[in-house]
């Protein structure tokens, strides 16, 4: 018999709570943004250099050549309706977007998600309000921090896949999104196999085809670049290691218990684990990880004794959207040999964090653990709450992180900096 649990007061509650703390989190000190050499080549190009123009080719990549343009297109599209004449106004724009997608999953699970397979969802887009990473990935004028409101058009697509509608809005948004950033592309692909190999006979294909096709007209200046290169860089042997490499899982299973600030902070992460006192930032991150160990106990536990035969297929819509994202997305990232970065899950947002709510309340199962992992994703909440704003005060306070990933401030940042890629 399935479950049909309505949400608890607890959700109803804590979700809007969850994420107005994501919203001040997002908007607090827009000064201490980060402001590298990305963020500043898209700024520049969306007010500056190009006066708001539409680039046909975005800034160079990781691998040597150009991105599409769409990638820039959107901080031209963003500073433009919000009249943005500096980086902290353009950052603040993402930030703003990151809080629209957030709202859009929310409203998603709340009207097309089956009711047994809500509360996952809820405590999901709880957990991505408020987790550290996302914190730090929505506050910056970068292609990966605009990548979840795509993955919301995405989701609603892909949902109604079996209609025309959602085939097309599946196809558009699917290839939309790989070209604001590559690691979209692997979304799509993992999204694509999992369908054909699973439920293809539910898929309005044509319709597809046709979406895809409309969505990969602003990829045409691009196609006419890349015909026009005659060398391509051929993996390594250090490229090929990374098949062995199982980096996309790692951060799968870790970045939302809000312990992943090491990738930012680099050589301050110690000093931020000492923060507060008696080190209150170390002990909250011991926390997450208990926490995180108590979930996932939970999880395989149900596992094993509520018998998820079907499993990793998934046993309802919710298990198979989440799986085909971390298996097919992450199978798909790996063999491909590109270096795998946290930011590059953001292609997924907030998958990774519905899943992890999924394996502990999602499904059915016994109500006793259920209990349990409530009280563990509640608690979770409230800890990633407060690293992130311990983090957030530590930047302020130190103007960033200098030499490492995070950088100098805005705020720290003298007049008429030069940045080099």
């Amino acid at each position: 018999m399935l479950e049909h649990r309505p949400l608890s007061k607890g959700v109803w509650i804590g979700v809007p709570l969850a994420f107005v703390a994501g919203a001040a989190l997002r908007l607090a000190w827009g000064a201490d943004i980060e402001f590298k050499y990305d963020e500043h080549w898209l700024f520049e190009h969306a007010l500056v250099r190009g006066a708001g123009a539409f680039p046909g080719v975005g800034m160079r990549s990781s691998v040597g050549i150009l991105n599409p343009g769409l990638g820039a297109w959107v901080f031209v599209v963003l500073a433009r309706l919000t009249e943005a004449a500096t980086p902290v106004d353009l950052a603040r724009a993402v930030q703003i977007l990151n809080l629209l997608a957030l709202a859009a999953v929310a409203l998603f699970a709340m009207t097309a998600v089956e009711p047994r397979e809500r509360e996952a969802w809820m405590w999901g887009v709880a957990l991505a309000a408020v987790n550290p990473m996302a914190v730090v990935l929505a506050r910056k004028i970068w292609q990966q921090s605009v990548l979840p409101i795509f993955v919301a058009f995405v989701l609603a697509g892909w949902w109604n896949r079996g209609k025309r509608w959602g085939a097309v809005c599946w196809g558009v948004a699917g290839v939309c999104i790989g070209q604001v950033h590559a690691a979209g592309f692997f979304l799509t692909a993992g999204l694509v196999a999992w369908a054909f190999l699973f439920d293809r006979q539910r898929v309005r294909w044509r319709w597809w085809l046709l979406g895809a096709a409309a969505g990969l007209l602003p990829l045409v200046p691009w196609l006419f670049y890349v015909a026009g290169r005659t060398t391509a860089r051929a993996p390594g042997a250090v490229a090929a290691l990374r098949l062995l490499e199982p980096r996309y899982w790692i951060f799968w299973i870790l970045e939302p218990l809000g312990i992943g600030l090491w990738y930012s902070l680099g050589q301050h992460f110690t000093e931020f684990l000492a923060a507060g006192p008696w080190h209150a930032v170390g002990i909250l991150h011991g926390a997450a990880v208990v926490l995180g160990v108590a979930l996932y106990t939970v999880a395989i536990v149900r596992m094993r004794h509520e018998r998820w035969s079907r499993f990793p297929i998934g046993v309802d819509r919710t298990a198979f959207t989440t799986n085909a994202a971390l298996i097919g997305c992450g199978a798909l990232m790996t063999v491909s040999m590109i270096a795998i970065h946290p930011s590059y899950l953001n292609a997924a947002f907030p998958l990774q964090f519905v899943w992890l709510a999924y394996m502990a309340v999602g499904g059915v199962g016994r109500e006793t653990l259920k209990r349990t992992a409530r009280l563990a994703l509640g608690a979770l909440c409230v800890v990633e709450l407060l690293i992130s704003a311990s983090f957030l005060a530590y930047i302020h306070a130190h103007g960033g992180a200098p030499g490492a990933d995070y950088g100098v401030a805005y705020s720290a940042q003298p007049l008429g900096q030069t940045f080099h890629p």
